[in-house]
């Protein structure tokens, strides 16, 4: 397998070339009048939230509200994403060792992923999950625009029980305290 996961919808759902791409953040971050309009919360210390996941040009400055609240000094960003298809496993681990986007790559923190796949049994690495879909790669631009160095666990899910979502958030809880 490769060591690192290309774009799936680069060129859809948002824009594949550097300059562009950063154009559009650019607008949904400052000249949008849905988004932010270029302002901080004055509490801008969060830590974790809810985004939309379609393309930019639908849900980017919606999304440019949660990125502008985001604490600068994360390190670390764990992203829960549907799996639109169910193509895969049901709870899957990036099996890759980086994420590319337009804006360059992405590290995924396998460390915080072995933490999870030790205490969630069903939780396990999966390419076919993550291959195409777009729901945690739309983030990463966003993420790359407000986190000057971060590391990321996407994990892309499916079909889960009321009992295993349980079970992997308080696994998640946990890690967030380590």
């Amino acid at each position: 397998m490769e060591r690192v996961r290309s774009p799936a919808v680069a060129g859809s759902f948002y824009p594949a070339d550097p300059v562009e791409l950063n154009g559009l953040i650019d607008e949904c971050f400052v000249s949008s009048p849905l988004g932010p309009k270029g302002t901080r919360p004055a509490s801008s210390a969060m830590i974790a939230g809810v985004v939309p996941h379609a393309g930019y040009v639908y849900s980017g400055p919606c999304a440019a509200h949660l990125y502008s609240a985001l604490d600068p000094a994360v390190k670390r960003v764990i992203i829960l994403g549907v799996n639109h298809w169910a193509r895969g496993h049901r709870a899957s681990l990036s099996p890759w060792q980086t994420w590319r986007t337009p804006l360059g790559e992405v590290t995924v923190d396998h460390e915080f992923g072995g933490f999870l796949e030790a205490r969630v049994k069903f939780l396990k690495p999966d390419a076919p999950a993550h291959a195409q879909e777009h729901s945690i790669e739309v983030q990463l631009s966003f993420l790359k625009r407000v986190l000057a160095d971060f590391t990321f666990l996407p994990i892309s899910l499916s079909h889960l029980t009321e009992e295993e979502g349980a079970e992997l958030g308080a696994a998640i809880a946990d890690l967030c305290k380590t």
